[in-house]
């Protein structure tokens, strides 16, 4: 509360917390376009990103339809930026292309966190699978859902639980970046 003595109010502040952790997240505006190619430089990106996100989930409840536009806000965007500008695309384009992967990092991480938080809860992913696997087989059957029941077996043997969020932040953002080299070409 003694914070509130220097910031009108909370809003102010998270504003102002998230500007300090953005203005951290890299070293200089060049950073990101020196990890390679435009896609190594995304694959950074994405990753820096989903290592300040799954350390500080706090900043996934952070939503604002007109963004904080702190110099940290803005040294982040600028940097991130830099490694699409010049390979073939509208500005509107590199917007929009940061702008998805950056919402792909956001809801991978955000499932991310809720995994960890779920295997917190004293009901590991071995434990909860066996207490619904009953009520799945009953629901599910082969001649009912099949598709469902065998790509969700799969995903559960594969991963031994329902999602890997890893995997899944790995697989979407290569996605992303075939779909834009593919726009480039």
């Amino acid at each position: 509360m003694s914070l509130y003595g220097y910031v009108p109010g909370k809003d102010d502040l998270t504003a102002l917390m998230t500007d300090a952790m953005y203005a951290g997240m890299y070293g200089d505006l060049d950073e990101a376009a020196r990890a390679g190619d435009w896609r190594e430089a995304m694959r950074f990106v994405a990753g820096r990103n989903w290592e300040v996100l799954t350390r500080h989930p706090w900043l996934l409840a952070v939503r604002s339809a007109r963004p904080d536009l702190g110099p940290g806000v803005l040294r982040k965007y600028e940097t991130e930026l830099r490694p699409l500008d010049g390979i073939g695309l509208s500005d509107v384009e590199i917007d929009s292309v940061l702008t998805l992967i950056l919402g792909h990092v956001a809801d991978t991480a955000r499932t991310h966190v809720q995994h960890v938080t779920a295997n917190r809860s004293g009901m590991s992913d071995d434990e909860w699978w066996r207490t619904v696997a009953p009520v799945l087989e009953q629901v599910m059957g082969e001649e009912r859902l099949p598709v469902s029941d065998r790509v969700g077996s799969t995903v559960g043997y594969e991963f031994q639980a329902a999602a890997n969020p890893e995997h899944i932040f790995t697989f979407g953002l290569e996605v992303i970046l075939d779909g834009v080299q593919a726009r480039l070409s």
